[in-house]
């Protein structure tokens, strides 16, 4: 477990160290909400208030998803 954690942050130093060479940038991390469709009011999220916006179809979010990874997309939270 601690070698596999010690290569992740390996890897995001490398790619640091790519960006700040070429200054090409990419995602590390993608949190996405899956659905508007909340029952909570919390006071500082107003996401309940999109309820009627259409969702992206689940095809379309697996090609987001497959593009994030191509272009070095690291951890991915939902």
């Amino acid at each position: 477990m601690m070698n596999g954690l010690i290569a992740n942050h390996l890897h995001i130093l490398c790619r640091a160290l790519w960006h700040h060479i070429t200054g090409r940038r990419f995602p590390l991390s993608l949190t996405w909400l899956l659905t508007y469709r909340c029952n909570l009011r919390c006071r500082y999220c107003e996401i309940w208030k999109n309820e009627d916006e259409e969702e992206l179809p689940a095809e379309e979010g697996f090609s987001v998803i497959d593009q994030g990874f191509s272009l070095g997309l690291r951890r991915i939270g939902f």
